[in-house]
């Protein structure tokens, strides 16, 4: 009886602990039944896919699982990957995961994420720039060898990054192996007395910038939206920042105004080279009005206000512009929304192009140029984009004898 019984529990162990290895959409997992959790192992055969995003959740024979771990050498040699995007909800890296991902150049690190194993971005030759989030306090001396493009890492939160058994000194460690110029900026209104004493005995001080910042990650379109709680200032920034000044109903062109100082919960549209930026907080106001909202919280649920079409910024049909919304917008984001019934009839299908004042027109993206012409100031007609006259223009867009002009 007592064999039997040893013989059962044994049983019983195997079977609750026991685990299924299933491809779900691009991705390899292993499904723990027991705890409904799931770790990402690999790409799934013949993908070759450069921009991929790893979910939070993954459905397998009607069980959700929570996707919480990225097993080690998950995506090593995957010389495909350019961008990768990775889940809120996801805590913890195995060894190696992006090892020899040779063109990885944009890497979206979740907020949830606490570990860091060592080797994660090893041969990552591509890397620019890393953005560390809030909740990393274990981290491997060796994340980051052999990036030699690596040019800047943001430590969002300098406390609980050394709070655990890596030091600052073991950091100066890592970037002094890349043989390369790289910058780590630390977050100072997260930095206490003893992290403070730490990184100024430990990093080289050319090599370090503390200040107060919010990292944003714009991608391989070179565009994206963005809102924060804190007032940004974009004067000294890698990227320009713009609200959406004005809408032309009648062929659906959306207006971008360049700004330098953005107020706490404001929609913007940011544009630069694929990568991590950390822009710093505080700033004056927008004196202009901005169409943009903010949405600060990811959200599956985005309902327009009656009589309105909320719309996002994308890249479909017409290339790159906004276009309607299904309804979901991830957090920090911005949308546009508009009267309904002043969209263009192609408007859903096509989009809305835009226009920047110091763009490129492009058939392909949309982007329409602004020229920059004060000649014809006294030879026509001045009308703003509603249609009405304008006796003295002022810096500003203008439409004069048929011609789109910005007057600087």
């Amino acid at each position: 009886m007592k064999k039997f019984l040893l013989l059962f529990s044994v049983m019983f162990c195997a079977i609750s602990s026991w685990a299924e290895d299933v491809t779900i959409g691009i991705f390899t997992y292993s499904l723990d039944e027991t705890t409904s959790k799931a770790t990402v192992t690999g790409l799934a055969d013949g993908v070759i896919d450069t921009n991929v995003t790893i979910p939070s959740i993954v459905t397998h024979g009607g069980t959700d699982y929570e996707v919480t771990t990225i097993a080690e050498s998950a995506f090593a040699g995957c010389t495909n990957l350019v961008t990768v995007t990775i889940s809120d909800g996801i805590t913890t890296f195995g060894e190696s995961v992006f090892s020899e991902c040779s063109n990885l150049t944009t890497v979206y690190l979740p907020e949830s994420l606490v570990t860091l194993s060592d080797y994660t971005f090893d041969g990552c030759v591509s890397l620019e720039s890393l953005s560390i989030p809030a909740n990393v306090a274990n981290w491997g001396t060796d994340f980051v060898q052999g990036c030699t493009s690596l040019k800047s890492i943001y430590i969002v939160n300098p406390d609980t990054f050394f709070s655990g058994v890596c030091t600052a000194d073991d950091l100066n460690a890592v970037i002094s192996s890349l043989n390369n110029s790289c910058t780590i900026y630390l977050n100072e209104e997260n930095m206490n007395a003893e992290t403070k004493a730490d990184v100024e005995e430990n990093l080289s001080t050319d090599d370090v910038v503390e200040k107060t910042f919010v990292t944003l990650t714009i991608g391989t379109t070179g565009y994206a939206t963005f809102s924060h709680t804190s007032a940004l200032d974009f004067t000294d920034a890698e990227v320009n920042a713009y609200i959406v000044s004005a809408y032309v109903p009648s062929n659906g062109e959306v207006i971008l105004t360049r700004i330098n100082y953005v107020p706490a919960e404001t929609g913007i549209v940011v544009k630069g080279n694929a990568g991590v930026y950390g822009i710093p907080t505080g700033g004056g106001t927008i004196v202009l009005s901005n169409m943009l909202e903010a949405n600060l919280t990811a959200t599956d649920d985005l309902t327009a206000a009656t009589g309105y079409t909320n719309y996002v910024l994308g890249t479909g049909s017409y290339g790159i512009g906004f276009y309607e919304s299904d309804g979901t917008l991830g957090a920090n984001k911005a949308y546009l929304p508009l009267p309904t019934d002043k969209l263009p009839s192609l408007a859903p299908a096509r989009g809305l192009h835009i226009t920047f004042n110091d763009g490129e027109y492009d058939d392909v993206t949309g982007i329409v140029e602004v020229e920059d012409d004060r000649s014809l100031q006294g030879e026509g007609v001045y009308y703003n984009l509603q249609g009405q006259r304008v006796e003295r223009p002022t810096k500003g867009i203008y439409i004069v004898n048929g011609k789109k002009v910005f007057l600087r």
